[in-house]
């Protein structure tokens, strides 16, 4: 569940960020409500991709199941 949180905080803190500094300094123009508008569809497509991976196991590694370790001497009782 921790992973669920964290990660998308860390993705839209990231995407504010850098559209923060894009509007700020490169386009020079004040922040507007898209930019909060568009923070919030980014934290919510990222919690709910992540919540996809997570429960339907998109990238889960299918393990070798382990042998079956069976007995092929006679019984030593």
């Amino acid at each position: 569940m921790d992973v669920m949180l964290v990660a998308p905080a860390v993705i839209t803190a990231l995407f504010f960020v850098i559209n923060y500094i894009d509007m700020k300094y490169i386009k020079k123009t004040e922040l507007s409500k898209d930019v909060i508008k568009n923070t919030v569809i980014v934290t919510v497509s990222s919690v709910a991709g992540i919540f996809a991976v997570n429960k339907l196991k998109f990238f889960k590694s299918k393990a070798k199941p382990e042998k079956t370790q069976v007995f092929v001497d006679k019984p030593e009782f």
